[in-house]
């Protein structure tokens, strides 16, 4: 899904927003050709191996892809969620001639607000996807007791059946019930990680938000200051950085995306 409608994007990048595109694409810019480079390409060739590779590829190395593939998916939500960071907090860059221009990729990735919008990003994907699991498990195993594979005993204790067919055996019973365990364990630890990261994001955007005061609201439409810079493209349509930019004030982090930011900026540091 990220694959198809990442190529989408890319076209409205240039058509439908081609003059932000313009504007901050020397800033903007870094995380998206990060995600192509690395990410997309890791997810998508990967993606392919573990498709056509049944039956042509050892099974460990089968394995192998989709995790390879499923990492990929990770990096490419983060550099996504780095570039739209930057929309909301700019930082790592310096205004030349009127245009902000890339200065410090460090700050770019270690930005406080991806590091408190990944994690609540990915803990919603991980809900979803354990409740897809969860649900077709249940479909599957639903199935086998109406079809009569399946029976319940005088204690309530089902007694797994088999057709003969290897569609339908005992291994084929196996799989969905530990594919139905696998997704409630994943939907709880979404559902929990949506629960604690929208918390800390909220009460990022609500410090944040005390903090600005009666500070200008940073958006398209805003008029940006860093420093004495005033933000104005040559073609009229003007985006300010806004009041947050050029880490004149960081919003607040919470202990665990502190400490992330942190370690991420050390190790962006070696």
């Amino acid at each position: 899904m990220g694959v198809a409608t990442g190529i989408v994007q890319e076209f409205q990048f240039g058509m439908a927003w081609s003059e932000y595109s313009r504007f901050v694409g020397d800033v903007f810019g870094a995380p998206l050709a990060l995600e192509a480079l690395i990410a997309f390409f890791l997810e998508s060739v990967f993606l392919g191996v573990w498709i056509f590779g049944w039956g042509r590829v050892p099974r460990r190395l089968h394995l192998a892809a989709i995790w390879c593939a499923v990492i990929g998916a990770h990096l490419s939500a983060y550099f996504i969620m780095t570039a739209n960071a930057f929309m909301q907090h700019p930082v790592g860059y310096e205004v030349v001639d009127g245009r902000p221009v890339l200065n410090d990729i460090g700050a770019v990735l270690a930005n406080p607000i991806v590091l408190t919008h990944f994690p609540h990003t990915i803990a919603g994907s991980w809900a979803v996807a354990g409740g897809f699991l969860l649900g077709i498990s249940w479909y599957h195993l639903w199935k086998r007791r109406r079809d009569g594979i399946d029976t319940v005993d005088e204690h309530g204790r089902v007694v797994v059946g088999t057709t003969g067919s290897k569609a339908r055996d005992r291994l084929d019973h196996r799989v969905w019930i530990t594919s139905l365990r696998a997704g409630a364990a994943v939907a709880i630890v979404g559902f929990l990680g949506t629960a604690f990261t929208g918390h800390a994001q909220a009460q990022q955007g609500g410090d944040d938000a005390d903090d600005a005061g009666d500070d200008p609201p940073a958006g398209p439409h805003a008029e940006g200051h860093h420093g004495t810079h005033r933000a104005q493209p040559e073609h009229g349509a003007q985006f300010g950085l806004g009041a947050l930019g050029g880490g004149a004030r960081t919003p607040p982090l919470g202990g665990v995306a502190h400490a992330l930011h942190d370690l991420l900026e050390g190790f962006l540091a070696v």
